[in-house]
């Protein structure tokens, strides 16, 4: 589903990821683990098109070029690490959300995504409730879940846990493997918590290429 080769990615003169290659397959999460700075959230803004890099990096059978990245952006569900959401409420992110040309065909209807959350431990009466009186850890959970339920087949995952206390952690790692190989997804996510990392497939440590 993801396949990097030869990775290699410079910022403000300084040298983060050096030769890194990945094959990253449906029903599989990979952890990127590492000190702050080293690359991780970087590398998930390369695949996105965001960031320029040299190497070769495939999603899903499309090879990435500067013409195409619109189109292989679609093909993936990113959560960033710093979720500040300007909507008033919980559901004019999932109208937002779902609006998009390439999501509008998943809008899920409300018991699909109460579904969802009642896996995530979120509570029905969150959809109407004001972003302010949300936690971070609630909104790290409720982005989690409308990713997921955007039908891609690739997740990009930048700290999904940080906010959440180590039995919360436990439960979207649990949710994470249900989904991966019930929905045929493939997960790169970037985390520095051991307890997250240890229930990945596999994980990458700092330097990646190593």
């Amino acid at each position: 589903m993801l396949k990097l080769t030869d990775i290699t990615i410079n910022l403000n003169g300084k040298s983060l990821i050096n030769g890194l290659s990945l094959d990253l397959k449906r029903g599989e999460t990979v952890c990127l683990c590492g000190k702050s700075g080293c690359g991780k959230s970087t590398l998930l803004k390369s695949i996105l098109g965001f960031i320029p890099f040299k190497g070769e990096i495939e999603v899903d059978g499309m090879v990435y070029t500067s013409q195409n990245a619109s189109q292989v952006r679609r093909l993936v569900s990113y959560m960033p690490q710093d979720i500040s959401l300007p909507h008033e409420r919980v559901n004019d992110l999932l109208e937002s959300l779902f609006s998009i040309r390439a999501n509008r065909q998943q809008k899920p209807d409300t018991e699909t995504l109460f579904n969802e959350w009642e896996q995530l431990n979120i509570s029905r009466d969150f959809l109407n409730k004001p972003m302010s009186e949300i936690s971070g850890g609630e909104r790290q959970r409720i982005v989690l879940s409308l990713c997921a339920l955007t039908g891609k087949h690739l997740m990009l995952l930048d700290e999904p846990t940080s906010s959440l206390d180590p039995s919360s952690t436990r439960l979207v790692a649990d949710y994470l493997t249900r989904i991966k190989k019930k929905r045929d997804i493939a997960i790169l996510a970037v985390s520095h918590q051991t307890d997250f990392a240890e229930r990945c497939d596999r994980t990458l440590s700092y330097p990646f290429n190593q």
